[in-house]
């Protein structure tokens, strides 16, 4: 059963945040790994 307004987090290192609003939104770890992004990538790449 899914929730009528199910809820979505993000975890994000704080020094993302400034290249997250300049795109407007958030990409996806392939686009960010092509655009040699700067930042700390934080996560368990075995669950995403």
């Amino acid at each position: 059963m899914v929730p009528v307004q199910p809820k979505i987090y993000h975890i994000v290192h704080v020094d993302r945040l400034a290249s997250i609003l300049a795109s407007q939104g958030l990409l996806c770890d392939a686009k960010i790994i092509g655009q040699n992004a700067i930042g700390t990538t934080i996560g368990m790449n075995t669950i995403k």
